[in-house]
């Protein structure tokens, strides 16, 4: 099974903005603030990131991610994002939609 095909997908890193490490974030969440509600991020290479800051710009979204620290590092993770992997997924979705049942 590849890495993608575990994972929820619950948005996008776009392209970087500005030169400290922020990037663009394409939420596909009902309310597209709430991708922030689900924290750490598992990116395409596997690894987790806390989300350090983020703000509207605009009608989109930006957010600082611990570690990536400049435009460099940003460009490096334009990807997808998860919150988990979808095991953890359903087990949460069971508690969280269905009560639990």
């Amino acid at each position: 099974m590849s890495l993608a095909s575990d994972k929820v997908v619950i948005g996008k890193i776009g392209a970087s903005y500005g030169v400290k490490g922020w990037v663009k974030i394409n939420s596909y969440t009902d309310v597209p603030e709430g991708i922030f509600d689900y924290s750490p991020w598992i990116l395409a290479d596997g690894k987790e990131y806390q989300i350090d800051q983020w703000r509207p710009h605009g009608k989109a979204l930006v957010a600082k991610l611990e570690g990536i620290d400049t435009r460099d590092d940003a460009e490096r993770i334009k990807t997808w994002i998860s919150p988990f992997r979808q095991s953890n997924f359903l087990n949460w979705k069971k508690a969280n939609i269905t009560g639990g049942s």
